[in-house]
C-alpha cells in the first residue's frame, strides 16, 4: 500500500467519526467547547498532538498532485492548527467559544463538509486498486 492510501486510510475515518458525532450530538459541541475553553492543558496538549500529526505527514508526504495534495494539505493545517494552540492557548480557546456560540449552523455545515472529506479519503484508502483482486 503505497503511503498516501496509508495517510488516507488513518485520515479519512477519523475525520468521518469526528463529524458524525459533531451531527449526531448537535446539543453538546457548545458543552464540549466551554470545558475545553477552561482547560488550557487540554488546548496545549491538543495543540502537540497536532503540531506532532502534521510535521509526520508532512515529512513524510510532501506530495501536491491529485487528491494525495489533500493529506498534505491537511498536515500542514495540523501543524498551523498545532502552533496556535501552543502559543496562544487562551486566544483560540476565546475564538472557539465564540464560533460555537455564534455560528451553530456553521458547525453543522463544517461538520458535513468534513464527512464528505473524511468519506472521499476512507474510499481512496480503501478502494481496490485495479490490479488487485477483492479479497
Amino acid at each position: 500500500m503505497d503511503r498516501s492510501r496509508f495517510l488516507a486510510g488513518l485520515i479519512g475515518p477519523t475525520l468521518a467519526a469526528v463529524a458524525l458525532s459533531l451531527l449526531i450530538n448537535p446539543t453538546l459541541v457548545p458543552e464540549m467547547t466551554d470545558v475545553i475553553q477552561r482547560d488550557f492543558a487540554l488546548i496545549l496538549i491538543a495543540g502537540v498532538l497536532a503540531l506532532l500529526a502534521g510535521l509526520a505527514i508532512v515529512m513524510t508526504h510532501n506530495v501536491w498532485k491529485g487528491w494525495p495534495g489533500i493529506i498534505t494539505a491537511f498536515g500542514w493545517l495540523a501543524i498551523l492548527g498545532g502552533l496556535g494552540r501552543i502559543l496562544f492557548p487562551a486566544q483560540i480557546a476565546r475564538l472557539a467559544a465564540g464560533m460555537v456560540r455564534d455560528a451553530s449552523p456553521a458547525v453543522m455545515i463544517l461538520a458535513v463538509v468534513l464527512l464528505l472529506l473524511g468519506l472521499f479519503l476512507s474510499f481512496q484508502a480503501f478502494r481496490p486498486r485495479p490490479s488487485e483482486s477483492p479479497r
